[in-house]
């Protein structure tokens, strides 16, 4: 049995309030695709180098100010990273974080599932803006680099 809370609000959520949660629900044992159950792919770093450019723009939900595209939204649906993109558009609030026009965020992972996500400015002065040491995450890939620019959140390739 997994063991596991969610907060949303000031009240938590917990297993049975959340289906497709459950190891045995979801449509590959025969229960129904729900919104919480979210299905992971093996993503590489080949499947996102072919957005250049978007088609679509995404609001975010938190901070209404940002928007993101395609290869944001893909890299968020396919690599269960909408913890990413809550916490680079959540942190444009922070003023030395939100006064760089430009940024350069980076998740490094390493072999035991830790990691650290930094920001700079994008210059090779090598001075972090921001950087945060993350105890576990399941983020497919070893690393990722995302870039803000003008409260717009895309990967290099869509620049």
């Amino acid at each position: 049995m997994w063991n596991f809370l969610v907060t949303t609000g000031s009240w938590p959520i917990s297993g049975p309030d959340l289906p497709g949660f459950w190891p045995n629900s979801g449509p590959a044992n025969g229960g129904e695709k729900t919104k919480a159950y979210v299905e992971m792919t093996k993503l590489t770093p080949a499947d996102l180098a072919h957005f250049t450019g978007t088609a679509q723009w995404y609001r975010h939900g938190l901070n209404r100010r940002m928007l993101y595209t395609d290869g944001v939204q893909y890299l968020a649906e396919k690599g269960g990273a909408y913890w990413l993109l809550d916490k680079i558009a959540c942190l444009q609030l922070e003023p030395k974080i939100g006064a760089e026009e430009f940024q350069v965020w980076r998740l490094h992972v390493m072999d035991d599932r830790s990691a650290r996500l930094v920001c700079d400015d994008g210059n090779d002065n090598g001075t972090a803006i921001y950087s945060e040491d993350i105890d576990f995450t399941d983020f497919p890939l070893d690393q990722i680099t995302s870039w803000v620019e003008g409260n717009v959140i895309l990967l290099p390739s869509e620049h």
